[in-house]
């Protein structure tokens, strides 16, 4: 065992002594039972308790060496030697047998595991009589507790649980005092619920510190779901002869106590105790710990019975925890769900986000809130300072696995905040985005806690003189439970799990909000270095097509100035005249149409249901005196579709179209056809496409990219009625305001074809 002679006074003495003792190599086991250690294959007793001569009355040396059949031949039952033939690892079930003993016929709990190619047996009792059916009535109750509880249709929390829990085992066993012992985040641990004799001073509510139950000990509550003491002033029964190799007592259900334990319930006034695991998944969630303060045994069909309920609690606290975190969950996400709903998309991100920063920090149950940007910190209600806002935003730019982080105790995250005048203990930092870095921070003040514990947790070291001149330490466990209350500061209340997955999802959702915003200014720019481009084009085709007349006004008034007048050339300056009148009806052409074009990109358009075949007969009336006088033949294939949008600029579309299919035609009559078909955009999705062809003189296919630019025409002033070049551009910028596109399809002599979209959806807005 763990010899506390490995210390000497001088040296220096920590609680790690204590999780250093091998309790699981006891050596030694409780009185009320006894133990055989047998050779697996043989099943010879190599060893045994020192106490079988008194129970079994017979000297223990007859027992070693003797096979198990040869001492107990007829009264092995049948499970028992079935279980030992079939050579099956783990455990037996517990049985009861009847022994024929030098002291008469004694029952026993038959108790079997293997271990390290042995198995170990263990009699627990004697006891006078078999198994009774006493507990019978009481167990039927107790089933009926489990079906309620797990039938419960209504939500309870964990405590609920364990207050009921305690209660029906109090109930059951007769101990003085039940209790569940939850372990903290800290491994300390903390009385949750209790059900005691009135007369008894109450634990619930006090904290005990982890050395309380060390880590080898954790580890055998995870292994061994349940301990009995029975009476803690027994005396330890060695197994004897002594082995080199200690035999592993894990699973023992007789195994002795450390002294360290039965020192610390005797300080406490236990006289017995048990204790039944409570699991979480793989992790020891808590204890249930009865007390006692008079020696109590318990039967084994009893403790079976409370090992069942320990078992159905541990499945249990999961499902509660969920089922108790997913209703509280539940709420705050309909809370979110409303305060996201209220953020404006059409308010730039930060303003719209600090608006709604009340309802977030009750939501989060904050007193404080910030976001770091671009532009700065954005702050309301109680927060760290702006320097200290930046050292925070520094440190969590080093957490890049963690989007959602939060710490309790804010000083030990950020140390530079130690012993400052920071106003906040509690963080929940949400980072939307790291390039740029936009964080979203809930901050949560002090609270002065007063922890409660079951005495002063520091263990006592006491000096045991072992020599004359040296003296040897060890640590002891307190002696004195009276509550002893420490002020805890420096910490905020913690930010529960359901929390954190909620700010996940608020994370989430103003993520999506950010980029949804970064698209819209990603295509605004888009837009704008179009609309630049088109403006350096727009100014680049005035300024050319004004040139021109210009130029002619400039000499023909040189002419008349320098020519005309002084040789009075009457009709060289009337013609000259003419010429200049010609050149300014030129230009106010020019001037009109440009006036035209650029408020294609200002007026408001009027989007509504219209019917294409109504606004082509109404194109088609505009163009009538052109068409009659070309005698232009016109045909629609199948009716034009219903479609979403401006009346007055689609027709002014078609009228565009159409006048130069009529007017860029050498075919006696021009032949024009306007449909529509059914196509795929880029994405892959359905739209129509609205198409007015001729057979008029095409286009070279080299001319193609400029045919929609502005002034750019491909034949003389003069030529084929004229015009200015305005036009298509005009067409083009009204497909677009529609969210369509247009394009040509031509060959040169053979006619042209126009194609266009218009993808206006009902509830959009072309303005």
């Amino acid at each position: 065992m763990f010899d506390t002679n490995d210390f000497n006074s001088n040296d220096e003495v920590t609680l790690i002594n204590c999780d250093r003792e091998p309790i699981q190599f006891a050596e030694a086991i409780q009185p009320h039972g006894l133990l055989f250690l047998l050779e697996a294959d043989s099943l010879e007793i190599v060893r045994a308790s020192e106490n079988v001569g008194e129970i079994l009355g017979r000297p223990l040396e007859f027992f070693l060496g003797r096979s198990l059949p040869e001492v107990f031949s007829s009264d092995l039952n049948e499970q028992f030697a079935e279980w030992l033939r079939a050579k099956q690892p783990g455990f037996l079930n517990s049985q009861s047998v009847s022994l024929e003993t030098a002291t008469g016929r004694l029952w026993f709990d038959l108790h079997a595991h293997r271990v390290n190619g042995q198995i170990c047996l263990e009699l627990e009792g004697p006891r006078e009589n078999p198994r009774e059916s006493s507990y019978t009535e009481s167990l039927q109750e107790f089933f009926d507790w489990i079906r309620s509880q797990a039938q419960s249709p209504t939500p309870i929390s964990i405590e609920g649980l364990c207050q009921s829990l305690v209660k029906e085992i109090r109930r059951y066993t007769g101990f003085d005092r039940v209790m569940v012992y939850q372990f903290l985040d800290d491994l300390s641990g903390k009385v949750i619920a209790e059900e005691k004799e009135p007369h008894f001073e109450p634990f619930l509510g006090l904290h005990y510190p982890s050395t309380d139950i060390p880590a080898q000990a954790r580890r055998m509550y995870l292994l061994n779901w349940l301990r009995l003491i029975a009476d803690v002033d027994y005396t330890p029964i060695r197994i004897l002869p002594g082995a080199e190799n200690p035999l592993n007592m894990t699973y023992s259900v007789l195994r002795s106590v450390s002294p360290i334990h039965i020192e610390y319930l005797k300080n406490m006034g236990v006289q017995a105790s048990m204790s039944i695991s409570l699991l979480k998944g793989d992790t020891l969630w808590g204890l249930i710990a009865c007390h006692h303060y008079s020696p109590k045994w318990v039967p084994y069909l009893v403790r079976s019975a409370c090992e069942l309920l320990g078992s159905f609690t541990s499945s249990q606290i999961t499902s509660k925890e969920l089922q108790w975190n997913a209703v509280k969950k539940a709420s705050l996400q309909e809370a979110a769900t409303k305060i996201i709903r209220s953020i404006s998309p059409e308010t730039e991100f930060s303003k719209a986000l600090i608006s709604q920063a009340e309802p977030l920090c009750e939501l989060f149950e904050a007193n404080g809130f910030a976001l770091a940007s671009q532009d700065g910190f954005l702050t309301h209600g109680v927060v760290p300072s702006t320097d200290q806002l930046r050292d925070l935003l520094a440190l969590l730019e080093n957490k890049e696995d963690q989007e959602v982080f939060s710490t309790a105790e804010l000083s030990e995250f950020a140390t530079s905040l130690s012993g400052t005048n920071c106003p906040s203990s509690g963080m929940l930092a949400i980072t939307l985005t790291k390039k740029p870095q936009r964080v979203l921070w809930f901050f949560r003040p002090e609270q002065v806690l007063e922890v409660r514990w079951a005495g002063n947790p520091e263990k006592v070291v006491k000096e045991v003189a072992v020599k004359e001149d040296v003296k040897i330490a060890r640590l002891t466990p307190r002696g004195s439970f009276e509550e002893w209350k420490q002020t805890v500061r420096g910490k905020s209340k913690p930010w529960d799990s359901f929390m954190m997955d909620v700010a996940q999802e608020v994370r989430t959702s103003l993520f999506a909000f950010v980029i949804r915003q970064s698209e819209e200014l990603a295509e605004l720019n888009e837009k704008l270095v179009v609309a630049n481009q088109e403006l350096d084009s727009f100014a680049y085709a005035a300024s050319h097509g004004l040139k021109e007349p210009l130029r002619g006004i400039h000499h023909h008034a040189s002419m008349i100035e320098s020519e005309a007048l002084p040789n009075n050339d009457t009709e060289g300056a009337i013609n000259s005249v003419r010429s200049i009148l010609r050149l300014t009806e030129r230009m106010e052409e020019l001037i009109e149409s440009l006036m035209h074009y650029s408020q294609m990109a200002r007026t408001t358009f009027t989007a509504q249901e219209i019917d294409l075949n109504e606004l082509l007969d109404e194109a088609l009336e505009m163009v009538s005196a052109r068409r009659t006088e070309r005698g232009g033949k016109v045909s629609v294939p199948r009716p034009l579709p219903v479609i979403y949008c401006d009346r007055f600029r689609i027709r002014e579309v078609f009228v565009n179209l159409l006048s130069n299919a009529l007017k860029y035609s050498e075919s006696d009559p021009p032949e024009i056809e306007v449909g529509w078909r059914e196509g795929f955009d880029e994405e892959g999705e359905r739209e129509q496409i609205f198409y007015v062809s001729d057979n008029g003189i095409g286009i070279s296919e080299r001319y193609l990219p400029r045919i929609f630019k502005m002034f750019k025409r491909l034949h003389s002033q003069t030529a084929y009625g004229g015009g200015n070049g305005v036009g298509l551009a005009i067409v083009k910028k009204i497909i677009e305001r529609h969210r369509g596109r247009i394009w040509v399809e031509s060959e040169l002599g053979k006619g042209s074809t126009f194609c266009f979209t218009i993808q206006l959806e009902p509830a959009e807005n072309p303005n």
